[in-house]
């Protein structure tokens, strides 16, 4: 038995023996192979290795490929959510610098969203600061009682001129209400936007003050009056001339209100400040000096403010607000004059120029700070936006008697 085991071990021995000259064999073998081969190739044929050489600097071309605005008015596209321009854009881009990685790695990513059907991400729109009406009740009352009320001053006016006694001048006021209102509920029965309403209102009103002006001016270059008659007809006619005017913006070119309201506060403080330039140069003593001064003052704040609100929409409460700081600015300006006069300034040219001055000042600077105020909030917001609404209340402040009005814009 130990005689097989002692075989048995000497057999083991010397296959492993076998075992380990093979693999020697084969490694020595192997080795050889590698030196012959390695000798064989010329050692200009083996690849050198660089452990320190700095990289090779990039040419123009590929300088003017990185920088392409291409890829700048691609991605303004994309962002914007025009996905179809964006690619036309990257596709010219990725075929004149084939070496731009940005330009090919955008290019499948918006082609990969538009084969899966996904919303293109564009921004959402600037917030508009005059949202577009629509035709309200409340716009066809504004109608009506302006309407009425231009129908009103003329029965005054042509009344005044011809001594109809006060019960004819309140008999043709009233009718003259009555006419012009009910005409205007008739033309607005199908429905008005509060910026047509407001167009037509106001032609009717700086027309017939135009008008007036003109009536006041028609002995500027003489001593005689303007005929009683054609002073009769002068605010009548310009009152149509008005109606007509904003009637057909109304109904062509249908401003909103906030337009509206630029207008008219442009030719209220047109004509203020043109009567206090012509105070600061003493020239209000004569009637139709005065009436110049507002033709001027009155049509060029019209002009000018018409036209700035096509390029710059502004809301009514934003007006309301202008004007509050215009005339706090001509208050101001009151108090600096009130100042100089005591000092023993002349009191027509120091109020006429500080007033302008100041005033002038206040609509510009409150026009400037109250930019961006009529931005909407989003619809993400958590604060809801409110609709302009009014409240009067028959009480004052602190409990005190009164009345308290309120507004919300």
């Amino acid at each position: 038995m130990s005689r097989c085991a002692s075989r048995v071990t000497i057999c083991a021995l010397s296959v492993a023996l076998t075992i380990v000259l093979t693999a020697t064999r084969t490694a020595a073998q192997t080795s050889v192979d590698a030196a012959t081969t390695n000798a064989a190739v010329p050692p200009t044929a083996l690849p050198a290795l660089e452990l320190s050489t700095p990289p090779a600097a990039p040419n123009a071309a590929t300088t003017l490929c990185v920088n392409d605005p291409r890829y700048d008015a691609a991605f303004d596209r994309f962002a914007d959510g025009d996905d179809a321009g964006a690619v036309q854009v990257l596709t010219e881009l990725t075929v004149a610098c084939p070496e731009h990685l940005r330009a090919f790695d955008l290019l499948r990513r918006i082609r990969e969203r538009m084969a899966r059907g996904l919303p293109s991400r564009a921004r959402p729109p600037a917030p508009d600061p005059t949202p577009p009406e629509q035709p309200s009740g409340l716009a066809q009352a504004e109608l009506i009682i302006g309407q009425a009320i231009t129908g009103m001053g003329n029965g005054f006016w042509v009344c005044g001129w011809n001594n109809c006694g006060p019960a004819g001048i309140a008999g043709v006021a009233f009718v003259g209400a009555g006419v012009f209102g009910l005409a205007a509920a008739g033309l607005s029965t199908l429905g008005i936007r509060q910026g047509q309403a407001m167009a037509v209102n106001t032609g009717a009103l700086w027309g017939g003050y135009i008008a007036s002006m003109l009536a006041l001016t028609a002995n500027v270059f003489g001593t005689a009056p303007a005929p009683p008659g054609w002073i009769t007809l002068s605010v009548p006619f310009g009152t149509a001339g008005g109606l007509v005017t904003g009637t057909l913006i109304a109904v062509y070119a249908r401003p909103r209100s906030g337009q509206l309201s630029f207008v008219n506060s442009g030719a209220l403080w047109g004509g203020a400040f043109g009567f206090g330039i012509a105070a600061a140069v003493s020239l209000v003593t004569l009637p139709a000096t005065f009436g110049w001064s507002q033709l001027i003052g009155v049509t060029t704040g019209i002009t000018a403010t018409a036209i700035a609100s096509a390029f710059y929409p502004v809301s009514r409460g934003r007006m309301f607000v202008v004007d509050l700081g215009t005339a706090l600015g001509g208050l101001a300006g009151a108090g600096i004059a009130a100042i100089m006069t005591a000092a023993g300034a002349s009191a027509a040219p120091a109020f006429g120029l500080t007033m302008t001055l100041m005033g002038a000042a206040g609509f510009g600077f409150t026009l400037a700070a109250t930019h961006g105020v009529d931005a909407r909030r989003p619809q993400t917001s958590p604060v809801p936006s409110l609709a302009p609404q009014s409240s009067l209340m028959p009480v004052g402040p602190n409990g005190i008697p009164g009345i308290t009005w309120g507004a919300t814009f």
